[in-house]
């Protein structure tokens, strides 16, 4: 067999202070199967027990031919055995010195005191025994972690893989058979059944949003339907869901496929249905405002001739910009501030018809003449 070496980063080895046990030893596994160690810690790779066989005595002086033969084979099979008995104690020194170093390197310093004499596998055994005690708070997070996981349209693999991570980190007890009798089995605590259940409760399920598809949905009806809860599997679960996300998004490219924090494939459009807006009046801009209708005062306005006025008046088509009320205010002050200049000539009283008033027909136009209606 050919032997591969690999190396590990003293940085890569997690630091055990006496908390946190499952999960340091979920990492140390992978440690330990890097360097291939893994058997001397957990004890399936031993020592030799026991003496090795004594060495064939060789036959006397006088021996014939026969003997010698005999005597070569009894050798030769000890030696054989011999040489396997040395390997195996040299194959064994070196991976248990090899995973004492790991654990010289992880441990704490007043950890590593209290097991420095003892073999890989026998301080395994005691960090287990001492801190892998089923502790509530750890057994609560795993739980906790099922229940809360939310599956998306991402790739469900890593997904599951983190489930059943977490599922088989929940304490073992005693099965018990169908007739009620205790057996030497091992089971979860949380049953494979109710596993399901959490799993599949776990999945995006169709909402009242017409606009949102659950893509498990039509897998989770069949399976349900066809299987009595106690007869969920996990392993008929978890290859469901892979099946019904690959048939939907295996084929498009990764930049196509769901991203992480998507539960729900959108209809065609990629939207709900429309909402209806309220009718709005529209407003006519095809005739334009004429302004307000002018007052009969401001047509009898005596502050000046009809030609002055108009030329004063605005020509069609240019904009004045209005003046402020205060603005008038400050131009009245001014006006009537007396001038030295200004000499109030006589009243001159000229005897012209009145106007009649203007009615809601009449039309008012200036010319160079004055006011004609």
């Amino acid at each position: 067999m050919v032997s591969t070496k690999t190396s590990v980063n003293i940085s890569d080895i997690p630091q055990f202070n006496g908390c946190g046990y499952a999960q340091w030893a979920d990492k140390m596994t992978g440690i330990f199967l890097l360097t291939n160690t893994k058997g001397v810690v957990e004890g399936t790779v031993v020592a030799n027990t026991g003496t090795q066989d004594p060495e064939p005595a060789m036959p006397a002086g006088a021996a014939t031919g026969a003997e010698w033969t005999t005597y070569n084979a009894r050798f030769n099979t000890w030696n054989q055995k011999n040489q396997v008995w040395i390997k195996k104690d040299t194959d064994y020194a070196a991976d248990n010195a090899k995973a004492k170093g790991i654990f010289a390197m992880a441990l704490d310093i007043s950890i590593w005191e209290q097991v420095k004499e003892k073999t890989a596998n026998k301080i395994f055994d005691w960090l287990k025994d001492k801190y892998g005690k089923e502790a509530f708070i750890e057994v609560l997070e795993d739980f906790q972690y099922i229940c809360n996981l939310k599956i998306n349209l991402s790739d469900p693999n890593p997904q599951l893989a983190n489930f059943m991570h977490h599922y088989q980190r929940l304490p073992m007890q005693a099965a018990t058979n169908p007739s009620g009798m205790v057996s030497t089995a091992k089971a979860h605590a949380v049953s494979e059944s109710m596993a399901c259940l959490i799993l599949l409760s776990n999945l995006p399920l169709a909402t009242a949003n017409i606009g949102q598809t659950s893509l498990y949905q039509s897998f989770i009806e069949d399976y349900t339907h066809s299987n009595i809860v106690a007869d969920f599997k996990l392993s008929e679960v978890t290859d469901g869901i892979r099946t019904t996300w690959a048939a939907r998004f295996a084929s498009l490219p990764p930049h196509q496929q769901p991203k992480k924090g998507t539960f729900y494939v959108s209809d065609a459009k990629g939207k709900g249905p429309a909402i209806p807006k309220p009718p709005q009046a529209q407003r006519n801009t095809s005739i334009k405002d004429k302004g307000p209708t002018p007052r009969f005062l401001e047509q009898q306005n005596t502050g000046g001739s009809s030609s002055s006025r108009l030329q004063n008046a605005p020509k069609p088509g240019s904009s004045r910009p209005k003046k402020t009320r205060r603005a008038a205010k400050k131009q009245s002050a001014h006006m009537a501030a007396p001038s030295s200049d200004f000499v109030l000539a006589a009243p001159i009283i000229i005897n012209t018809p009145s106007l009649p008033g203007p009615s809601s027909h009449s039309v008012t136009q200036i010319t160079v003449s004055g006011l004609v209606h």
